[in-house]
Order: C-alpha cells, then sequence, then structure tokens
C-alpha cells in the first residue's frame, strides 16, 4: 500500500491511510485508557494520491510542472534509506543536505 504513512514515536503512532477513507489513526500510551486506537475519517472529495498522479502526468506531458523536485525527490529517498539503516542498526542516522 503507497498511500499508507505510519509514524512510530516513543509514546505511541499515528497511521495515515489514504485508500481506506482518507482515515488518520493514532494511539498513545501515555493516554492511560491501555489499548485504544483513536481515529479520524475525511469524507470530502479530496484525495491526494489522485492529485499527485494526475500533477504527474500533467508534468510528463509537458503541460505543467511536476508535483515534486528533482532535489525534493532525492531527499524524500534519502530520508527512506536512512529510516531502514536506522531500524537496521538501532542507531540515528544523518541524510545529507
Amino acid at each position: 500500500n503507497q498511500m499508507h504513512i505510519k509514524i512510530w514515536g516513543s509514546g505511541g503512532w499515528l497511521q495515515i491511510n489514504s485508500e481506506k477513507d482518507r482515515t488518520v489513526e493514532w494511539y498513545s500510551a501515555k493516554s492511560g485508557q491501555g489499548e485504544q486506537i483513536k481515529s479520524f475519517a475525511d469524507q470530502t472529495d479530496f484525495d491526494p494520491y489522485v492529485v499527485f498522479v494526475r500533477d504527474a502526468v500533467r508534468a510528463s506531458l509537458g503541460v505543467a510542472p511536476p508535483p515534486i523536485t528533482t532535489q525534493e525527490s532525492l531527499r524524500v529517498l534519502q530520508a527512506i534509506h536512512a529510516l531502514y539503516r536506522a531500524a537496521e542498526s538501532g542507531e540515528t542516522q544523518f541524510i545529507s543536505k
């Protein structure tokens, strides 16, 4: 699922899922309420994945600028690979500017 983002922290997690009614779910271990997941679903017609793909197609046709620059794309890939290295090594990873 490419439109699923999950961020873990020391006190819980946050998950954004664009394929599941654009749902945002979160869990906080600090709430004192046990294993309880909270959620919010956006019922609007806005779908960020559709917007991104549309903009990418328009850019490939030469009728619009790309939705993300080459430098931004590189930064995202560097961050993703640093996350994998951090998960494997258990150590903080740094990415160059």
